[in-house]
């Protein structure tokens, strides 16, 4: 037992992935309680013209908001609830855009709470095996290869401004329009509080980078600790300048986001022992030699994606799916097979498979929040984005593990989805009818693709 534990706890790499990851969550915690989130969202609403562009601004807000999932539901889903009831989007809309750029964004993001969880599970996987890469680097190399995370955001962007939709969804949208009459602009905010939000952020991205690229000898997790701490001195360094709040209050909010992430470091710190004993036991080459006698290597990535798609949508849990599967997973493909490319599909297929269940379980943290902050029903918010998840499932294996098997550029892949992804719009979708409150129409109508 000793043997297993204190390789464990007595690591730096570990040890700098936990700092970072509380350190971000202490950012986000700085950010959503002083306003600056919030004040970044209704900077960006000024660009409301119509339903569609609402939708679109909703959208980017997600992806700029890549650092914490939880934060982005609390924040865009609160923030642009009224402006949704005003122009006449359904609040099941409003809460599929949002689930929608929540873990798929954080999952794809270079800087996240969700980076360093991914990160560490990768550099555990490599370092029981004989691959010499590095964790981070296989993490960056892998986003190509995340289709179900980036055929979502297509599928967002695409019904956000085409105005379409289908299933479900339609009908919600339907029933919904009729009821609203007017378009409203979301509220002026204190320049203050955006620069809170803009400077941390530009700091944290340019920092962690500015490290990595000054020395090839700099460790990854190391840059990215150094890139938190930078930007979490920078917005303490702003609240406390500009009276935001008192001393003791910024340092609660700090304390709040900390707690926010204490169980998933609990999980991370589970799935490092499950590794060492696996790693131990050598259950990574059993397993790897029963699968090469049975099953073609290049499938394993559709494999690991149906499983780790369905584990997680039983349970709920993205983060408890991919501690449970990649000390077991990537050992294998890093036994019974020397290419690189399906290294990186079956990281990818693992990290998109655990966010299909985080995206649209109706028992997952994130599908939760998205309806309460769109003040949707949980039911009505499940079943109106199940079919939009399922499509991007669909594609993800036939229009992308598959073919990546057969050799395929993901390059040829990526795109064959997206253009599928429209026409499949275009033609099994219908458009809502939203010209009795759109405030611009002919420069709304620009929107639309």
């Amino acid at each position: 037992m000793i043997d297993v534990i204190c390789p464990v706890i007595f690591n730096a790499d570990h040890f700098a992935i936990i700092v970072f990851t509380l350190m971000i969550g202490a950012l986000t915690g700085l950010l959503r309680k002083s306003g600056a989130i919030y004040a970044f969202i209704h900077m960006l609403s000024n660009l409301i013209i119509g339903p569609r562009s609402l939708q679109v601004v909703t959208a980017l807000c997600g992806l700029i908001i890549f650092f914490d999932d939880h934060a982005n539901c609390h924040c865009v889903g609160s923030s642009m609830r009224k402006s949704f009831q005003t122009h006449g989007v359904s609040k099941e809309k409003l809460a599929f855009i949002v689930d929608s750029t929540a873990a798929p964004v954080a999952c794809l993001a270079l800087v996240s709470t969700w980076i360093a969880f991914q990160v560490g599970l990768i550099d555990d996987a490599l370092k029981n095996s004989t691959i010499d890469l590095d964790a981070y680097a296989l993490f960056i190399d892998s986003i190509p290869y995340n289709f179900y995370a980036l055929f979502t955001l297509v599928i967002v962007f695409i019904t956000a401004s085409t105005g379409r939709d289908f299933g479900p969804m339609l009908l919600k949208e339907t029933i919904s329009a009729p009821q609203k009459k007017s378009a409203m602009i979301a509220d002026k905010t204190e320049n203050k509080k955006l620069a809170l939000f803009l400077v941390p952020t530009i700091a944290l991205i340019g920092m962690t980078f500015l490290v990595l690229l000054a020395s090839t000898k700099t460790n990854s997790y190391m840059a990215m600790l150094i890139g938190a701490s930078f930007s979490l001195f920078t917005a303490l360094l702003i609240v406390l300048a500009t009276n935001i709040a008192e001393p003791h209050e910024a340092f609660s909010w700090i304390m709040e986001g900390i707690k926010n992430l204490l169980p998933s470091m609990a999980l991370l710190m589970f799935a490092w022992f499950f590794a060492r004993g696996l790693a131990d036991l050598s259950t990574a080459s059993y397993l790897a030699n029963l699968i090469s006698k049975s099953f073609e290597p290049a499938l394993l990535p559709t494999l690991v994606f149906a499983l780790s798609a369905l584990l997680s949508f039983i349970t709920g849990t993205s983060f408890g799916t991919m501690a449970w599967l990649m000390p077991t997973a990537l050992p294998i493909i890093f036994l019974i097979t020397n290419d690189s490319s399906l290294y990186c599909a079956t990281v990818a297929a693992l990290l998109g498979g655990s966010v299909f269940g985080d995206h649209c379980s109706p028992i997952s943290d994130t599908t939760i929040l998205s309806s309460i902050s769109a003040q949707c029903d949980l039911n009505a918010h499940s079943s109106t984005q199940m079919p939009y998840a399922l499509l991007g499932a669909f594609l993800s294996i036939f229009c992308g593990t598959i073919p990546i098997a057969f050799g395929i550029s993901h390059g040829y892949v990526l795109t064959a989805g997206i253009v599928i992804i429209y026409f499949f719009f275009r033609i099994a979708g219908q458009e809502n009818d939203y010209s009795f409150v759109v405030v611009n129409q002919s420069l709304e109508k620009k929107l639309s693709i």
